[in-house]
């Protein structure tokens, strides 16, 4: 080849990945706007609980507002349906953009809702509106920028590029506990309860605008525009119902992934103030720290996938977690600090990185292209409304019930118990780790 031909090949090239890069800024930039909004109700549990949810009980009132934040997940697997369907018939451009509007309405609600002293009951039920409203969005949102970023990535490389959405996550909790660290430090606790939690809601609302003008440059996926009839509502439930057993097994695969992500980022300010009575300040440090580790494993568990197979990731790491998780637990609960709440959560953030870098791209290219968005999304949501969506309140009641303070450690091994089983089911039959189906 010429040096002319060989100047413009590299040419090529390097516009091609800069514009893969563009596109993975795009589209997981609306990521990280759905989950900080969504993480924000977690890290500020305990003050939503007593604006909105009054009790004599501060117990009740942690799990009224805990229950809400559930209530949100039980809404994805509808808006993985709905939604879901919606992007593989119109395609992954306008489908995500109609995602972030779904978001930011209920985004909104919850940041202007006046407090139960001032509306009353009507208070609380706008609020689970709200939170009803980010649910159904993020049912889809997750799986529409999961499946883009697979559909758009190179080949042998699909593992590092779809990491990148959970990555934008991490972004998101590294600035909401940069934010409510911020407001610990300059706020009272009673100001912080009355009008300061609101903040960091009202930031996500004032960058909205952005973010649609960013996601309004996508580009459709090649692989969309392959797919010649896009399948109606009866040939999608039809496919789904032909692949059942896929999706009920990715719920179990996601268990694992759901569950350990809400232990170690929203449930963490949680816990560390009511349970091992650590200071908010120290539990949101803790909880940016997770953030960052988070960020720097995920491409590293989707690049790993990439070179030894994703079954070989998803085996090792389930079974460290069903193996440690308790052990893990029990040795914090002993003798509660700050270095042990961090190194406990890191080991955990470990096995969510590396797990959750080889789950997301294993379950893509386990579904057909046709619903790939919407089974995806469903087997996903599955496992956040049954699994991570009750991890906050199940932990909370488990302490209470048992008195052991390590007991979210049991509901942790449960879920890492889900996923080695599921891997095996997925993976008897030997499929091709690096090939989507068609």
């Amino acid at each position: 080849m010429d040096p002319e031909s060989q100047e413009k090949n590299a040419e090529e090239s390097e516009y091609a990945r800069q514009s893969r890069v563009r596109a993975i800024l795009r589209v997981t930039s609306g990521n990280f706007l759905e989950q900080f909004d969504f993480f924000l109700f977690g890290f500020f549990a305990v003050s939503i609980s007593r604006t909105f949810f009054p009790s004599g009980s501060e117990f009740a009132s942690l799990m009224l507002a805990l229950s809400v934040f559930g209530a949100g997940f039980l809404m994805r697997p509808l808006g993985a349906v709905v939604l879901g369907g919606y992007i593989d018939e119109v395609g992954r451009r306008r489908g995500l953009i109609v995602t972030l509007a779904i978001m930011a309405c209920g985004t909104g609600l919850i940041a202007l809702v006046p407090s139960y002293a001032s509306l009353g009951i009507l208070a609380p039920i706008l609020v689970v509106v709200g939170r009803l409203l980010q649910g159904f969005s993020a049912g889809a949102e997750m799986g529409g920028v999961s499946v883009y970023l697979a559909e758009m990535s190179p080949p042998g490389h699909r593992g590092l590029y779809t990491a990148w959405q959970s990555a934008s996550q991490q972004v998101s909790i590294v600035l909401a506990a940069a934010l409510g660290y911020g407001l610990h430090h300059w706020l009272s606790p009673q100001e912080i309860d009355e009008w300061g939690w609101r903040i960091p809601f009202l930031i996500g609302c004032s960058i909205i605008p952005c973010i649609f003008m960013l996601r309004r440059n996508l580009e459709e996926t090649t692989a969309f525009h392959a797919c010649k009839h896009p399948p109606d509502t009866r040939e999608l439930f039809a496919t789904l119902r032909a692949h059942w057993a896929t999706v009920f097994y990715g719920m179990l695969l996601g268990a694992m992934t759901t569950v350990t992500f809400n232990l170690i980022t929203v449930y963490t300010p949680t816990f560390g103030r009511t349970v091992l009575n650590l200071s908010a300040t120290d539990s949101l440090l803790v909880t940016l720290c997770i953030g960052v580790s988070n960020f720097l494993w995920l491409p590293i568990g989707g690049a790993l996938s990439d070179r030894v197979g994703r079954q070989a990731v998803l085996m090792t790491i389930a079974t460290l977690a069903l193996a440690s998780a308790y052990p893990a637990f029990a040795w914090l609960a002993g003798s509660p600090s700050l270095p042990r709440l961090l190194g406990v959560q890191l080991l955990f953030s470990m096995y969510y990185g590396l797990y959750n870098g080889a789950m997301i791209p294993a379950l893509i290219e386990l579904i057909p292209s046709r619903i790939r968005v919407t089974g995806f999304s469903l087997a996903f949501s599955l496992a956040a409304a049954l699994f991570g969506g009750v991890t906050l309140a199940m932990s909370t009641f488990l302490i209470n019930e048992t008195g052991d303070r390590a007991a979210p450690g049991y509901w942790m091994s449960f879920a890492a118990g889900c996923g080695l089983v599921s891997t095996l089911m997925l993976y008897r039959k030997k499929p091709s780790a690096h090939a989507l189906t068609p």
